[in-house]
């Protein structure tokens, strides 16, 4: 949590049992992603991924990507549980159209 914390995130979205859910990545999204990747997954500067290009046939690297961490984006794995994940996965799926 330290590193959520540093970095300026201080909320933690409330999380469901349900299972992953596109509602719930929505929460998470805005939480831990939307300060790099943008409102909507429009980022306002080219130093972050556009999340609208990720391969919808990818999601192992969007889990390891999220999880250990890729180049200046640090590891979440230990602050977003993998439910999160897995509900923010949906909500990219939804923004994307697929």
């Amino acid at each position: 949590m330290a590193l959520a914390m540093a970095a300026g995130f201080t909320q933690t979205p409330q999380t469901s049992d349900a299972g992953p859910n596109a509602t719930q990545g929505r929460r998470a999204y805005i939480s831990f992603c939307q300060r790099c990747h943008g409102i909507n997954l429009v980022a306002t500067s080219s130093a972050y991924y556009d999340l609208r290009t990720f391969p919808k046939d990818d999601k192992a690297r969007f889990i390891d990507s999220v999880t250990n961490g890729k180049r200046q984006m640090p590891a979440w794995g230990s602050i977003v549980k993998p439910n999160d994940i897995e509900s923010i996965w949906l909500y990219i799926g939804g923004v994307n159209g697929w």
